[in-house]
């Protein structure tokens, strides 16, 4: 065929270009290809020469509707063959395409796709996704029975953190109304399974309630020591603590004070404990602060004697700036010491005295004892005045070393 300029050059043949992978040619003019099921063959490639260019588009039009129909041909036939899986019963999971085909054979949907490869693939797709879905569906199932078995389990009070799998499965399989046959899907180690995780749960909320119980029964007693140094530190304030309070001293003071009633009995410390490391703070205190006064009463030669008064001690010992950083109670403790460690010396005194005094009388006594004549009931001072004097001026100097220790003025004061 010729038209004018406007028609094909003639002698050059309209070719189709390269099919596309879905085995429809686009045929040029700006049609994109369409997508067809694989089994539609591509329709041979045929040279022709169109006179216009509306002609060239009715023929597109007439591949492309062909096309089309056999597209939704092969879509129904499809359909209707898996609706023919579906309507026999005896099509299950585990089905084998040769037993399958005795029994589709003779239906019109089997008979009607006369590719023996593409009903195969059909079958074989079908029975993969029942085999998936009966997978996904029995999943399902087993998942809703463990969590049915774990309320259960959640149940019963009697199943607690120290019970063990053989007396778990005793007492929830004695609970009315458990049968092992409702929990579908499960079989015995996914009930072993479920179990253990919630005993696991059991252990971690245990071990969490003990934990937070230690935690706030430690801080509780904290609180408890707490409070009772602030009650000590009330008794000192008071001026009732000091280096050399003894506990019986303070005890009385405490002794109804909750503060004190709350610690009694708990772990750690005791209220006798805490009074004594206060003590020994304080003492620490003393020791130093003494040594300061002790200094000031060196440079100064003041000595305290039992007779010293206190007003007295404490106007000369804060004349100097030193003394300034002793605490008024280790102030007076100092004086309290150093006035018993002269009453202590004063005491010590008298005791040698009185016993340089009775080993004199016994030496006088050792005297009057030879005595001669003997001295009897009768006897008077003045009879045996002379004898004494006598045998003490004698033996004092010549026999006896212990007369000694008797003056001669203790005899001429006896006269």
């Amino acid at each position: 065929m010729q038209m004018g300029g406007s028609g094909p050059i003639p002698g050059k043949p309209l070719v189709p270009p390269p099919m596309s992978p879905t085995g429809v040619s686009p045929v040029g003019f700006g049609v994109p290809p369409l997508n067809v099921h694989s089994q539609i063959a591509p329709a041979p490639v045929v040279q022709v020469d169109f006179a216009t260019k509306e002609e060239a588009e009715e023929a597109f039009m007439n591949l492309l509707k062909s096309s089309e129909e056999r597209e939704e041909k092969a879509k129904k036939m499809k359909e209707d063959y898996l609706a023919m899986l579906q309507s026999q019963s005896e099509i299950n999971s585990s089905i084998r395409w040769r037993k399958a085909i005795d029994i589709l054979s003779s239906h019109p949907a089997f008979q009607a796709v006369p590719d023996e490869r593409q009903r195969e693939g059909w079958f074989e797709d079908y029975v993969q996704d029942l085999r998936r879905r009966e997978k996904d569906e029995l999943r399902d199932l087993r998942k809703q029975s463990m969590d049915r078995f774990s309320n259960h389990l959640r149940s019963i009070p009697e199943i607690t953190v120290t019970t063990t799998w053989r007396d778990a499965q005793r007492i929830y399989t004695s609970q009315p109304g458990f049968s092992v046959d409702s929990y579908r899907g499960m079989d015995a180690t996914d009930f072993l399974a479920v179990f253990e995780e919630y005993a696991s749960s059991l252990n971690d909320k245990y071990y969490e309630a003990r934990d937070k119980w230690l935690i706030d029964r430690r801080r509780q007693e904290r609180k408890n020591r707490d409070g009772f140094k602030a009650l000590l530190e009330e008794i000192r304030s008071r001026g009732a603590i000091n280096a050399k309070t003894k506990w019986m001293e303070v005890y009385p003071l405490m002794k109804d004070d909750e503060r004190y009633k709350n610690i009694l009995g708990q772990p750690g410390s005791t209220p006798l404990e805490l009074f004594w490391d206060v003590i020994e703070e304080l003492d620490d205190r003393f020791y130093q602060q003494k040594k300061v006064v002790y200094e000031v009463l060196k440079d100064t030669g003041f000595e305290v004697t039992t007779d010293t008064s206190y007003a007295s001690f404490q106007a000369h010992v804060t004349s100097d700036e030193r003394v300034a950083v002793v605490e008024p109670e280790n102030l007076k403790l100092s004086f309290d010491y150093l006035q018993a460690k002269a009453a202590h010396k004063l005491k010590e005194e008298r005791r040698r005295q009185e016993k340089r005094l009775r080993r004199k009388m016994d030496a006088f006594k050792s005297v009057l004892k030879r005595v001669e004549p003997a001295i009897v009931l009768e006897s008077t001072w003045e009879e045996v005045r002379q004898y004494v004097l006598r045998l003490i001026l004698i033996w004092g100097y010549f026999v006896a070393p212990f007369v000694l220790l008797c003056p001669l003025s203790v005899i001429w004061s006896a006269r």
